[in-house]
């Protein structure tokens, strides 16, 4: 019987270089692995992949679209860490999509990233 779970969440990137600066800057992430066609950060128990956009498309051998339909959110252990974290994304000129709000899937915000990758900012005590 299978036993599946999600390790590696990969993400498409048409500047490598933009988005190690941007995640470092934010959320002061490295990467523990980084080649000219990937960067690889260690998030909890996942591994997050952001992916050259040509050499994603040689490997799988399509043209990718420029829409983004998913959401990556990002959780965090409490309020003040996300009221942390949004202060640092104003002072960065990080754009905000939705401010700090408390609704029932948790105190979050939402925003994105200079390639339009959306993300969700989250305490969720559940």
């Amino acid at each position: 019987m299978l036993d599946p779970e999600i390790r590696y969440i990969t993400i498409c990137s048409k500047d490598l270089s933009k988005i190690k600066e941007f995640y470092h800057q934010f959320m002061n992430w490295t990467p523990f692995r980084e080649t000219n066609e990937y960067l690889f950060y260690a998030i909890g128990s996942q591994i997050l992949v952001f992916w050259e956009k040509g050499a994603m498309e040689k490997e799988l051998g399509i043209q990718l679209e420029d829409s983004k339909n998913t959401l990556l959110s990002i959780n965090l252990p409490s309020k003040q860490a996300v009221d942390s974290l949004y202060e640092k994304a104003i002072s960065l000129n990080v754009q905000i999509l939705k401010p700090i709000t408390n609704s029932p899937i948790g105190y979050h915000f939402f925003g994105r990233d200079m390639e339009s990758n959306l993300w969700e900012i989250v305490f969720n005590s559940k």
